[in-house]
């Protein structure tokens, strides 16, 4: 719930149970610009890279399993 609330509220102890008014600028603000040590780095560039690192690494699991699938079948 903390994220829907502004950055004042956010830094409060203890965090509201309520949602806030804000969800949706505060997502937009995380996936689009980035936020806090983060700023340059947009949260959908590390969704995509590590998008790409877990099929690039689904793929190189499959590949190793055929072929040790296929050594143990012909030899």
């Amino acid at each position: 719930m903390a994220a829907s609330h502004d950055m004042v509220r956010m830094a409060q102890a203890p965090l509201p149970l309520w949602p806030g008014d804000r969800f949706f600028e505060n997502m937009a603000q995380a996936l689009f610009q980035g936020v806090g040590n983060a700023r340059e780095q947009p949260v959908w560039v590390m969704l995509f890279n590590s998008l790409i690192m877990a099929l690039s690494i689904a793929f190189g699991k499959i590949v190793i399993s055929i072929l040790s699938a296929f050594a143990i079948v012909l030899f």
